[in-house]
């Protein structure tokens, strides 16, 4: 996780807070839009990540929070914010590389 992150967009403020993820949003659209945000936030574009690596970061993110880094983990990958190696079980980013 970097230290500086972008802006919290109005629409996602109430779920984040010093950049920690407080809950998911119950909303898809809206789940959709923090999904996003942490992608951005927490992953490098062209990195790619091994499994325990994801949840350490995820884990800092969600720290203090209702939502379980696991089920944020899983809710990036369905919502096609990460992509996972199914083989190797590898991640990255979406944007980051070529699947």
């Amino acid at each position: 996780m970097t230290d500086t992150h972008a802006p919290v967009p109005d629409l996602i403020r109430g779920f984040l807070r010093d950049g920690r993820l407080l809950r998911l949003p119950a909303k898809y659209g809206k789940q959709l839009l923090v999904l996003d945000y942490l992608a951005t936030n927490a992953f490098e574009p062209g990195r790619i990540y091994d499994e325990a690596a994801v949840n350490d970061i995820l884990r800092g993110w969600c720290e203090g929070g209702a939502t379980d880094h696991v089920a944020v983990r899983r809710a990036l990958v369905d919502s096609a914010q990460l992509v996972r190696d199914p083989v190797q079980g590898w991640y990255w980013r979406a944007d980051g590389l070529e699947a």
